[in-house]
C-alpha cells in the first residue's frame, strides 16, 4: 500500500482547524443524504435571505429527473417537496445547518452552514481525486 499523497495531508490540517471534531460525524451523518446535500449546495450559490420550499424542490426534482427547473413538476416534485418538509430540513435545522421556517415554508443558512458547507465540499473534492461516489 502506498502512502497518501502530500497534499492529502494538508487537506487533513485544513479540515482539523475549520471543523470541530465532534463536528464531523454529526455533518457526516446529515451529508449521508443526496437531498440534504442539495439543500446545502443550493445555499452555497443564493444570495436571497431566504430560501422557499418550493424553489428548492423543483430544482432537487429537475436534478433527479434530469429535466429543467420548469418541467419538475407533478408526482417527482411532490415527492422531494414532501421529503424535504417531512424529514430533510427538520433534519438539517436540529443541526444548526439551517433556520427552518416551517409556518412559511422557507429556510436560511444556519450558525453551522460553513462547517457543513466545508465538510461537503471536502468530501466532494476527495470523490473526484479517488473517484468514488460520496
Amino acid at each position: 500500500m502506498s502512502a497518501a499523497p502530500q497534499w492529502f495531508d494538508q487537506i487533513g490540517l485544513f479540515f482539523e482547524a475549520t471543523v470541530e471534531r465532534g463536528t464531523v460525524t454529526e455533518i457526516c451523518s446529515v451529508l449521508s443524504n443526496e437531498r440534504r446535500q442539495f439543500v446545502i449546495l443550493y445555499l452555497l450559490d443564493n444570495d436571497e435571505p431566504w430560501v422557499r420550499t418550493a424553489e428548492i424542490s423543483r430544482w432537487i426534482a429537475a436534478i433527479e429527473q434530469d429535466v429543467s427547473a420548469e418541467q419538475a413538476t407533478g408526482p417527482p416534485y411532490h415527492r422531494v417537496r414532501t421529503s424535504l418538509i417531512q424529514n430533510h430540513l427538520d433534519t438539517l435545522s436540529r443541526q444548526g445547518i439551517i433556520r427552518y421556517d416551517a409556518d412559511r415554508n422557507r429556510f436560511q443558512q444556519g450558525p453551522m452552514f460553513r462547517s457543513a458547507a466545508r465538510v461537503l465540499l471536502l468530501l466532494c473534492l476527495m470523490s473526484s481525486t479517488f473517484g468514488t461516489a460520496l
